[in-house]
């Protein structure tokens, strides 16, 4: 049913003149925002607008190159993590990312009008497809809160241009993004709650990687001795023994680790430690109704931090039969068996009823008393159980991917209770970080929002 919408030609700008851009909602949201008082817009409030640049990526690189990719909403993750040298690095070049600067993500479906905030000291560079705002008077923690508020999305959504997956947001656009006046005075109360969210995921990064050099550590084994041989042979009977013919299977790197980890450790297969399930594959389209749908975690959801977030879900309509060995529990581990992040692991922390868990990923269900889940899902994320399920990896399709046959015969090194404690307490404490610096956040948007309803409310 088609749509009608009429607006007074005095409201048309010069170059926007696209249905879109004058739907009632948007409409709606810039009139409510008009009522709360004085508005200012983001090219007023900041003396610097500008894209960043392509640059020249580099594997010896020191200086993190943030991508779309890497920008969440007030958060950021190092999902294929690329950098640049210092030889190309130059504090004047454009896409210099300085302490405090915005960080707004320009181009795509799904990933335009991520906001965040850089609050490291350390340099870092930024590509073409993010904006960044800087040098301003007002706090930018409380700017960026409020772009990530309902009142910044919407705007976002209305100044983006194009069409068909092609979609972008100009410095222009965002600088005519507008803000009001009377949010600007807690910018010390609200901005200091951002700020300190910020600081908390930094102490649980910290917590996070303790526990990840502490498991190295003990499991004493340098990726950097690893033989790299151009030529290395192996026999029928091996294949035969494996049902398999693979150059990659019969590097003598794995029999090198193996054999270390066995004169360390005792080694058991994995399918002795847990049952591993494949994911659920939705045969039918998804539902938009959260109410009427099964949420369903996607491999998108799992961080580089074992986190499983639960926001951004799909859902399969409820009327869809699902076997229960589909749906997570707490204290399951879920690991990428298929295309680009195969190998990323996730961890469930807290009980979530009723989620199912995807096709190109394995749930893994500890049920041995000699290692804890937990644990284990930092064990096999270590560098070391990252190149042992290479091992298992094919790459004889169109994208990576290995089968559960595979992966259950992996041999997991059992390392001692108490380091296995050790690593577990860190990682809830990093955990645990983190839920409070998500709180924060959540407060700070709220009290954003609260702000500007009461104002509404009062002027209507």
């Amino acid at each position: 049913m088609a749509v009608w919408n009429i607006v007074n030609l005095k409201k048309i700008r010069p170059d926007r003149f696209d249905a879109e851009y004058f739907r009632p909602d948007y409409e709606s949201n810039i009139s409510n925002l008009k009522s709360t008082g004085e508005l200012r817009s983001i090219g007023r409030l900041f003396k610097f607008i500008q894209r960043g640049t392509q640059p020249a990526y580099s594997e010896n690189g020191k200086i993190k190159a943030l991508r779309s990719v890497n920008v969440g909403n007030l958060a950021f993750n190092e999902t294929r993590q690329e950098y640049v040298t210092n030889v190309f690095y130059d504090l004047t070049s454009r896409g210099h990312v300085k302490e405090d600067d915005i960080l707004i993500t320009s181009t795509g479906i799904g990933t335009l009008g991520r906001v965040s905030i850089w609050p490291y000291k350390e340099p870092a560079f930024c590509d073409g497809h993010i904006s960044i705002l800087r040098d301003s008077e007002t706090n930018p923690y409380l700017i960026a809160a409020y772009l990530n508020s309902n009142y910044g999305k919407i705007q976002f959504d209305q100044n983006y241009r194009g069409s068909s997956g092609q979609i972008e947001i100009y410095p222009y656009d965002i600088s005519r993004i507008v803000i009001p006046i009377l949010i600007l005075e807690y910018g010390g109360k609200i901005g200091s709650k951002v700020r300190r969210s910020f600081e908390l995921i930094s102490n649980s990064e910290s917590l996070y990687s303790q526990a990840t050099q502490l498991m190295e550590q003990e499991l004493g084994f340098v990726k950097e001795n690893l033989m790299r041989k151009n030529h290395y042979f192996t026999n029928l009977s091996a294949c035969v023994n494996q049902k398999l013919i693979d150059s990659n299977f019969f590097q003598p790197k794995y029999d090198q680790i193996i054999k270390h980890l066995s004169s360390n450790f005792k080694l058991i297969e994995l399918k002795k430690l847990a049952k591993i399930e494949y994911g659920y594959m939705p045969m039918q389209d998804y539902e938009v109704d959260p109410k009427k749908g099964i949420p369903l975690i996607r491999v998108t959801n799992i961080t580089n931090n074992l986190e499983v977030k639960i926001d951004d879900l799909k859902y399969v309509p409820n009327w869809v039969k699902v076997s229960r060995n589909k749906f997570v529990e707490k204290g399951d581990i879920l690991m990428v068996q298929c295309g680009d992040t195969t190998g990323k692991v996730g961890y469930i922390y807290e009980e979530i009823e009723n989620y199912l868990f995807p096709s190109f990923c394995f749930s893994v269900k500890v049920f041995s008393s000699e290692i804890d889940s937990l644990f284990l899902a930092a064990l096999l994320k270590t560098e070391i159980m990252q190149t042992l399920f290479d091992q298992t990896v094919m790459i004889n399709t169109v994208r990576p991917n290995t089968t559960k046959p595979r992966f259950e015969k992996m041999y997991i090194p059992i390392l001692r209770s108490y380091i296995q404690s050790e690593v577990n307490n860190l990682l809830m404490k990093s955990y645990e970080l983190r839920k409070e610096s998500k709180n924060l956040l959540e407060q700070a948007k709220t009290e954003i929002e609260t702000l500007i309803e009461n104002a509404v409310i009062n002027a209507s």
